[in-house]
């Protein structure tokens, strides 16, 4: 019987498709510990950036959303 997570991580997609390109052979472990490398070091680098930048004015609150008539009204 599986647990809730294994049968969520089962049905990934992301999963599922990694799973795909390996079976294919288009992808290998190696790639995958590279790329995954690569893309947290991307993130760790964004995470710093937004960290060392000062916080926003108040009155960019609102600025930069997509979406009608904010803010929203009951």
């Amino acid at each position: 019987v599986l647990t809730w997570r294994q049968s969520a991580t089962y049905r990934d997609p992301i999963t599922l498709y990694e799973r795909r390109l390996k079976e294919r052979h288009f992808i290998d472990d190696a790639w995958m510990e590279s790329t995954e490398a690569e893309v947290r070091a991307i993130v760790d680098d964004a995470v710093k950036f937004a960290d060392s930048s000062p916080q926003p004015e108040c009155s960019e609150l609102y600025t930069d959303i997509l979406a009608e008539n904010y803010p929203l009204e009951k």
